[in-house]
């Protein structure tokens, strides 16, 4: 067995569906990681270096009993749970175990290593001869730099995999970053874009793209043919993203903590390889009855939205009964002839419209079933209406079944 803390290049790691009672401080040392997902365990606190991580952008926590990180911060998400983490670390913590190295030393190490870190300093005037030595992973956080110089499309761009620029006051890219042909990942998170560049449509090897914690509002992304993981959380969207649907290797798409109101059917329609949908604390009322059908599709987070048509008690068993309800939700497709007059000449749409206010009313019904204080008498009101919806959808399911 390898230990835990020696999987350095993890990026995934799910301990869901266990029974954990602890997270070993060992997870904090994946420096790399991406996704942590711990649902359904026994957990009440997290380990508090887990905010040192700061590729992390997902920790999903449904289903433990957290006494230690209040259920409102939680609920805010990730970033709102990693803040919280982050107030409790010492500056030994943060500091302890970094070595106050020269940049002459960081560069020494660059040649051999082919990375270089210069975050946390402060780079004014910015040390231009970083660009003379190639390295394949640069991190340039929290360096209070607000463009980039244009060397960094010298001699050595095309080498650089990496482009780490995590916690600046960036407001655009330059078009000279077309030059990095070979940049795979991108962190931009916590700047100051209001806009998504233009340039990134350049970058065609581009596969991670973090735009979270920035100022955009409603955008178009340009066409990214070989991106896989989009996170663009926490910032002031309305409305998906224009150009979305065009992005056919997505896997990850991460939209959480925005005010975005509607899925529509049509952004989903190519994208067949996600496998993650991170919708949390947005504007959603509804869903898109195509998500169902999406056969990659294992993780859909939904929680802090007030979505009227699927009730709670389905969105807290998991992804697989909120796919399973999507497909449930579709009625027959009426055939051209049909003599039947419930829907004969119904659209499709109409049908769709009819079985959506028959759900909600149902769902309505079963929250008011259990709703505490009831007496016996309204209960079994309840109970008996409730059952005469039931019976009014089984019965126009059959009939519209019957036109095929």
């Amino acid at each position: 067995e390898v230990p835990l803390g020696q999987l350095r290049a993890l990026t995934v790691l799910y301990l869901w569906d266990n029974k954990l009672r602890t997270l070993p401080e060992s997870v904090a040392t994946l420096k790399r990681l991406k996704l942590l997902d711990v649902r359904n365990n026994d957990l009440s606190n997290l380990p508090p270096k887990l905010a040192l991580i700061e590729s992390l952008n997902k920790v999903v926590l449904d289903g433990n009993p957290l006494r230690a990180i209040r259920r409102n911060i939680v609920e805010q998400g990730t970033r709102a749970v990693l803040d919280s983490l982050r107030m409790k670390l010492t500056d030994e913590d943060i500091h302890g175990t970094i070595e106050d190295l020269s940049l002459e030393a960081l560069l020494r190490d660059a040649y051999q290593y082919k990375t270089l870190d210069l975050s946390n300093r402060n780079l004014d005037p910015f040390p231009t001869e970083i660009f003379d030595v190639e390295v394949y992973q640069l991190k340039l956080n929290r360096t209070n730099i607000t463009q980039l110089p244009d060397r960094i499309a010298g001699e050595h761009a095309a080498a650089l995999r990496e482009l780490h620029l995590i916690g600046n006051h960036l407001s655009d890219l330059p078009g000279f970053l077309a030059a990095l042909g070979g940049l795979s990942e991108l962190n931009m998170s916590t700047n100051s874009l209001s806009q998504v560049p233009p340039v990134l449509g350049a970058l065609h090897n581009l596969k991670y793209l973090d735009l979270s914690r920035n100022q955009l509002g409603n955008c178009t992304l340009p066409c990214m043919s070989s991106l896989e993981e989009l996170h663009m959380g926490s910032n002031q969207l309305s409305e998906m993203p224009g150009g979305l649907g065009q992005l056919r290797t997505l896997r990850v798409l991460d939209l959480n903590t925005n005010k975005i109101e509607l899925m529509a059917d049509e952004t989903f329609c190519n994208l067949n390889l996600v496998h993650t949908i991170d919708m949390s604390n947005n504007e959603l009322k509804d869903l898109p009855l195509s998500l169902g059908h999406k056969e990659e599709l294992r993780t859909l987070v939904l929680n802090g939205n007030p979505l009227r048509t699927v009730r709670h008690q389905i969105i807290s068993k998991g992804t697989g009964a909120v796919l399973e309800y999507l497909r449930g939700r579709e009625p027959p497709k009426p055939t051209a002839g049909a003599s039947n007059a419930t829907a004969s000449s119904a659209s499709a749409d109409e049908v769709a419209a009819m079985f959506a206010e028959m759900d909600l009313k149902i769902g309505e019904l079963e929250d008011q079933v259990v709703a505490p204080g009831l007496s016996g008498p309204k209960v079994y009101a309840l109970k008996k209406q409730l059952a005469m919806a039931k019976a009014a959808k089984k019965k126009n399911e059959r009939e519209l079944a019957q036109q095929k």
